[in-house]
């Protein structure tokens, strides 16, 4: 099915399409809106609480169209592969990594503090 263009986009979804990191992203869109569109690469407006990006003009500043990324497209392996993936993981075999550590977890040969 194919996806209509869209106008305006989130700040994350404009942050995935520059290669960016979001935290990153809306530094650039809050410096952006603060000094009138002066400086940040992320051309964002205010929507009430909301930050929305225009795809044209984050294209033109971008020197070009930018792809989207939609989850459909991202998501490549079939359920098979899934499933081939968790039997490796729940088998008996050791990783190589330690196991976790739990909060409140104690050794119950050692002492305690006031255990007297």
């Amino acid at each position: 099915m194919a996806h209509e263009p869209e106008d305006f986009i989130t700040v994350e979804e404009a942050a995935e399409r520059l290669r960016i990191g979001r935290s990153r992203a809306y530094l650039e869109a809050r410096l952006y809106i603060a000094t009138g569109g002066a400086q940040g690469i992320v051309p964002a407006m205010p929507v009430g609480r909301l930050y929305r990006v225009s795809v044209a003009r984050l294209e033109e500043m971008a020197g070009g169209r930018l792809r989207s990324f939609h989850r459909a497209d991202k998501d490549t392996g079939s359920t098979s592969d899934v499933e081939a993936m968790t039997k490796q993981a729940s088998s008996d075999e050791p990783t190589g990594r330690r196991p976790r550590r739990t909060i409140g977890r104690t050794n119950p040969a050692a002492p305690r503090l006031f255990d007297i």
